[in-house]
């Protein structure tokens, strides 16, 4: 489990790894966490986008 997983405001000016749109610091909050797969890097979501995101998986069904 993401344990530095965490909604916050952005720290600095970043972008939604879902929607491209621009996030000005201190402007609004954000599901931000650190993944230090590949190089490492930090991941932000609006959370208009996160609400979709949220959405999709209450009605996923797992095929197997």
């Amino acid at each position: 489990m993401n344990n530095n997983l965490a909604i916050r405001q952005a720290k600095q000016n970043c972008f939604c790894r879902v929607c491209d749109k621009e996030i000005q610091r201190n402007t609004e909050d954000i599901v931000s966490w650190y993944s230090w797969r590949n190089r490492g890097q930090n991941i932000h979501i609006c959370i208009p986008c996160m609400k979709i995101l949220g959405k999709l998986v209450e009605h996923h069904e797992t095929v197997e």
